[in-house]
């Protein structure tokens, strides 16, 4: 059965972290990080006999995103968010090899990837610290998937740029896009979990554990 706390502020603080975008949360010593467009160093896919590096990514998208859902858990001091998405776009620096199917990838170039219809599950854990007098908060982000309603991809430059291989091979990927998301989204929704790891120390940098948890 799904439990609210309604005195449990670390869910609005978070819900903001993905909304608020910067703007006041009436706290000045909690800070938040610009989020839209999202810069990811890199992303590696090494599975089922394909190697697929994106590197240099960026994402758009995430400050049209809206919170779904959220749950706590207060006696096990876990939180649950459900984040959506219209469309998240993303482009970036790329190189793969490999198999998907039976379709042999090989390249390096530019690509760019549509997502659409984009939910993400967070699991986050919370536990105090202590610190001379004061208790702190450290919260960390245990899990991360989602759900991806259609996805589009262009990868330029394939197979040493040759157009006619290239054209006919980003058009059995998308034709084929749910199998190749089975294989890049777990890489994927593991990177928006540092990502969001990363805001949520950001947040909580420094902030009492009494001004954030009210249980």
């Amino acid at each position: 059965m799904r439990r609210c706390a309604r005195s449990t502020l670390l869910l609005l603080l978070l819900c903001a972290a993905h909304l608020a975008r910067g703007r006041d949360l009436r706290d000045p010593s909690i800070k938040l990080l610009p989020q839209d467009p999202l810069e990811v160093t890199e992303i590696v896919v090494d599975e089922k006999g394909l190697k697929f590096t994106m590197r240099d990514v960026v994402i758009r998208g995430e400050a049209k995103g809206g919170l779904q859902d959220a749950r706590s858990f207060p006696s096990e001091r876990r939180l649950e968010l459900d984040v959506w998405f219209p469309v998240l776009d993303m482009s970036f620096k790329y190189n793969v090899s490999g198999k998907v199917l039976v379709l042999p990838l090989d390249g390096a170039g530019t690509g760019t990837m549509k997502l659409e219809n984009v939910t993400i599950h967070y699991k986050i854990n919370y536990e105090p610290y202590r610190n001379g007098d004061t208790d702190y908060i450290k919260a960390t982000v245990a899990q991360s998937r989602g759900e991806i309603g259609h996805m589009a991809l262009n990868l330029q430059n394939l197979f040493n740029g040759d157009k006619f291989l290239g054209d006919n091979t980003n058009k059995v990927l998308n034709e084929n896009w749910e199998v190749l998301i089975g294989d890049v989204g777990p890489a994927m929704f593991e990177s928006f979990r540092a990502v969001a790891q990363n805001v949520v120390d950001t947040i909580f940098d420094g902030v009492p554990y009494r001004k954030v948890i009210l249980e």
